[in-house]
């Protein structure tokens, strides 16, 4: 008696087994539309320190962390079917199977087909889990998770949020949404909008066709889009942003670093900026307020405007455009190959090296009244009959240097670093302004 019962207690023990390994499931069938809605819920036991890897076909996956040892999946499945057996038979055919080895859980189907029309896999996993999902034709999102999450889709958009580990994100044909990422973030999309926000140290993204948005980011940003604008606010860190068809546009940056930002068809707007700046466009204007640290702007085809910056040098050069310069405090160099020229230094204890060169425009240089300098002004006439002329409310000795030729030279307040400005063909006026 004794030993008959072995077998049969082996068989109890072998089909617990099987159940555990496949979890516990919960199917159901709806009729929407005239089409079957088939659903299932699985739950596996799972520790922390594992991995969720799923791999789809034409479905949408969504992976939530939470505090529970377990794995909880809802499947979900839309099918063009007449009746529940045929519902059944697809659904079985088209259903996610489980590899699992140790804690890590892999999750794919065969390649759908008629009369798949759609599905859904929502998994809950415990939050100290890592995360590869990847679906060729559905949306990616992934949320509280305290590891590294790989997530890739050929047509659709991704959402990360709450992530502490790395993100690597790619999509051929969707948008982008990043949200509080801990880790280092690598995202791509081919067709699509990027958001960035809440992230740090380090933030790569990149879009062929859309528009970036980034905004209270901690460390390191490179951003690039082929056809899009560039929208940045808040950052602590250094940034490079560039754009083929589109403005870009970066306010309020801290942490005394970098911000470089290039388009080659739009304008760049920056302000609020504790570092220094390279701003770069090959058809539009730049506009910088309120820059603490050095400015390195150009434009091929637009104007400069620059208010209230503080730093070791600024440089704006621009082949076809005026150039506006006010409250600056720091070595000047302006050149314009086409345009004027204004330039209002900042009151303040040092003085410094100012440049002014335009082949065809007027410059006016604003200096406070107890500003020092040595000045050399040079206007090239190309005409002896020319009305252009330098005038000066500071002492100086104005002349001709030849029929073509009016120059001007001073020491401004017993002199000091060199202030040189040069035209052709327009005014030059040194004007002097009162400090309150």
């Amino acid at each position: 008696m004794h030993c008959a019962r072995i077998p049969a207690l082996s068989l109890i023990l072998a089909f617990l087994l099987a159940v555990s390994l496949a979890g516990i499931a919960q199917d159901s069938i709806r009729w929407e539309n005239g089409r079957a809605i088939c659903e299932s819920t699985s739950e596996w036991d799972a520790g922390a320190g594992g991995t969720l890897a799923v791999e789809v076909s034409s479905m949408d996956v969504t992976a939530v962390g939470s505090a529970a040892n377990r794995i909880v999946l809802v499947e979900q499945m839309v099918l063009d079917v007449a009746n529940e057996e045929d519902a059944k038979k697809y659904y079985q055919e088209f259903r996610v199977e489980l590899k699992k080895s140790g804690e890590d859980f892999h999750f794919r189907n065969s390649e759908t087909r008629d009369p798949f029309l759609g599905g859904s896999l929502e998994f809950r996993i415990p939050e100290a889990f890592d995360a590869n999902l990847t679906t060729t034709g559905g949306d990616l999102e992934i949320e509280d998770v305290k590891g590294s999450v790989s997530l890739s889709t050929s047509g659709g958009d991704i959402k990360a949020i709450s992530v502490t580990g790395n993100a690597h994100l790619a999509t051929s044909g969707g948008d982008l949404i990043i949200r509080s990422i801990e880790g280092i973030v690598n995202a791509m999309t081919s067709g699509g909008d990027v958001q960035v926000s809440h992230c740090s140290p380090k933030i790569t993204v990149a879009t062929s066709g859309g528009d970036i948005d980034l905004n209270h980011l901690t460390g390191t940003v490179d951003a690039s889009t082929s056809g899009g604008d560039v929208l940045m606010t808040d950052l602590d860190g250094e940034a490079n942003l560039s754009s083929y068809g589109g403005d870009i546009d970066i306010t309020d940056v801290k942490g005394r670093k970098s911000v470089k930002a290039f388009t080659s068809g739009g304008d760049i707007i920056a302000q609020n900026i504790a570092a220094d700046v390279v701003l770069t466009t090959s058809s539009g204007d730049l506009d910088l307020k309120n820059i603490t640290g050095s400015a390195d702007v150009t434009t091929s085809n637009g104007d400069i405007s620059g208010h209230s910056i503080e730093g070791e040098t600024v440089k704006a050069n621009t082949s076809e455009g005026d150039i506006d310069l006010e409250d600056i405090a720091g070595t000047v160099s302006a050149v314009t190959s086409n345009g004027d020229l204004s330039l209002k230094m900042r009151k303040s204890d040092a003085s410094f090296t100012i440049e002014l060169t335009t082949s065809g425009g007027d410059i006016a240089c604003i200096l406070p009244e107890s500003y020092k300098g040595s000045v050399r002004a040079k206007i090239k006439r190309w005409s002896k009959h020319s009305s252009d002329d330098i005038t000066s409310d500071f002492p100086m000795m104005i002349g001709t240097e030849d029929s073509y030729t009016r120059v001007a030279t001073g020491d401004i307040n017993g002199g000091g670093p060199s202030i040189r400005m040069e035209t052709a063909e327009g005014d030059i006026n040194v004007r002097k302004y009162t400090e309150p």
